[in-house]
């Protein structure tokens, strides 16, 4: 049980880190600090 607990938090650790990190650039991408952008798909 004990190592079971310790799987499930280390993985909520690391979807916690993916997404800060995820966050962090979609707000740099909005504000123009990085060289990508965020544009709707040609039809």
């Amino acid at each position: 049980m004990r190592m079971m607990r310790l799987r499930n938090v280390m993985g909520t650790a690391t979807y916690q880190y993916h997404t800060e990190q995820t966050i962090k650039t979609m707000r740099a991408i909005a504000q123009g600090k990085t060289p990508f952008q965020i544009a709707e798909p040609e039809n």
